[in-house]
């Protein structure tokens, strides 16, 4: 086993790593505490970095073709604005108007990113003017539609995306097929809950602490002892553990099969080993908080997907080759036209995605807030990730890893109660880091 390249295959794992350490030995000598490291805090930054990490798996393949997308926080206020705005228009249909109102923003989204597909892929115009264009036009749409006021949303469907871990949900629907404790639906007898929210209200109780952190007893706790097991999550990060496996054994064999040069035995266990201590100690941090939120979960399964397009189809081939040279791919029969226009869709796409898991978390959504500098957080995370703007060269491992180092810095500014505009600041200097380091491993080449 070669240590030296393991390090080099890693080199963005270990970044990751040695920022995380960083960040909690200079929270702790600020604030005195180890918040930064609790369970509940860790649970948090996983959904504060959901809606930019959404953008980012898109704005990835964006660059890699060499391209760059300004408008996607405003894309991203007019999905947000067309979710709540419908469900208000679809509120005769019941139970059906919020998900009407997600086929509507996720139609709005596509429909936007249709719009610089077009522009940027046939009629041929740079993605900087098309996209700063949308930006403008992207966000009169939002203020538009809304009438320039914050809109509420209000089926429990948000809550589910947004608020709801996935132990919470399916403990929802568990009990809403078994029915609750007798002792329990006597207590909520007494005080008035009957009925369909009798369900709600228990589950919401198992996953109150008996005990606040300081000690004190929880006087809202009505069953005491009573408290959720995060199974569903355990059992979540088992099927990814062995999947990863199997997957992983799978392609050591078509390597051999091709004749290909293997990896040391040695090689594959200490993977295995290190990916099982990641699934465990990630688990962990979900499991003592109420479990894996359900938008964080809706992030992952972007992310694999967009990883799996990336490295195993044609598409994802044809994107590193456009990235890397337009004009040799177009000689080499690749449609460069078509790539584009479907890379640009694909984003539109996902920032509705983002929009509807951002307006879910806050219940809401505002023209004048949403996705405000969203553009900016996910072309820092890309670039930070180790994708080239130069275009060619980039992984959605990567983006996710950059994605979770600036998430990690905010989040610590924010525990050390600094000033947004030092934020903003240090935001910016890390996208001329990024940009100096790739420039200087470019030249390297």
């Amino acid at each position: 086993m070669d240590i030296k390249s393991i390090l080099k295959q890693n080199g963005m794992l270990i970044s990751m790593i040695c920022v995380f350490v960083a960040m909690t030995i200079i929270t702790y000598m600020w604030t005195g505490s180890w918040t930064f490291i609790s369970p509940e805090n860790l649970s948090n930054l996983s959904q504060q970095v959901t809606q930019t990490g959404i953008l980012a798996i898109g704005m990835t393949m964006v660059i890699l073709i060499a391209g760059i997308d300004l408008s996607v926080g405003s894309i991203l206020a007019v999905a947000a604005i067309v979710l709540a705005q419908t469900e208000i228009w679809f509120y005769d249909t019941g139970t059906l108007a919020p998900y009407f109102a997600i086929i509507c923003a996720l139609f709005a989204g596509t429909l936007l990113g249709v719009w610089n597909g077009v522009m940027i892929a046939r009629f041929k115009l740079l993605p900087f003017v098309v996209t700063l264009a949308m930006l403008t036009i992207g966000r009169g749409i939002a203020y538009l539609v809304s009438g320039s006021q914050s809109i509420r949303v209000k089926g429990e469907i948000f809550k589910y995306i947004g608020v709801y871990s996935l132990d919470k949900s399916l403990y929802k629907l568990y009990y809403s097929i078994k029915g609750i404790p007798a002792e329990a639906a006597a207590i909520l007898k007494d005080r008035g809950i009957e009925g369909t929210q009798c369900v709600a209200t228990y589950v919401d109780n198992l996953f109150m602490p008996d005990k606040f952190a300081n000690g004190m007893i929880n006087p809202g706790k009505f069953c005491v002892g009573e408290n959720f097991c995060p199974v569903f999550t355990i059992g979540l990060f088992i099927l990814v553990f062995v999947c990863w496996l199997i997957f992983h054994l799978r392609s050591i064999k078509r390597s051999k099969d091709h004749g290909f040069k293997l990896e040391e035995k040695s090689e594959t266990i200490f993977k295995a080993v290190m990916v099982g201590i990641g699934c465990f100690i990630v688990c962990s941090i979900f499991s003592f908080h109420q479990g894996i939120p359900v938008m964080v979960l809706i992030f992952a399964l972007l992310a694999a997907g967009a990883a799996f397009l990336l490295n195993n189809t044609t598409f994802g081939r044809h994107l590193y080759a456009i990235g890397g040279n337009p004009e040799a791919a177009r000689l080499s029969g690749i449609n460069v036209t078509k790539c584009t226009f479907l890379v640009f869709t694909i984003m539109g796409f996902l920032c509705a995605i983002a929009g509807i898991v951002a307006t879910s978390r806050a219940q809401a959504a505002s023209p004048a807030t949403q996705g405000i500098l969203a553009e900016l957080e996910a072309i820092a995370a890309v670039v930070v990730g180790g994708t080239s703007l130069s275009g060619g060269v980039g992984k959605i491992g990567g983006t996710i890893i950059g994605v979770l180092i600036i998430g990690m810095v905010v989040n610590a500014m924010i525990l050390m109660s600094l000033p947004n505009p030092i934020q903003l600041i240090f935001k910016g200097l890390l996208i001329m880091i990024a940009i100096m380091v790739d420039m200087k491993t470019k030249a390297k080449k």
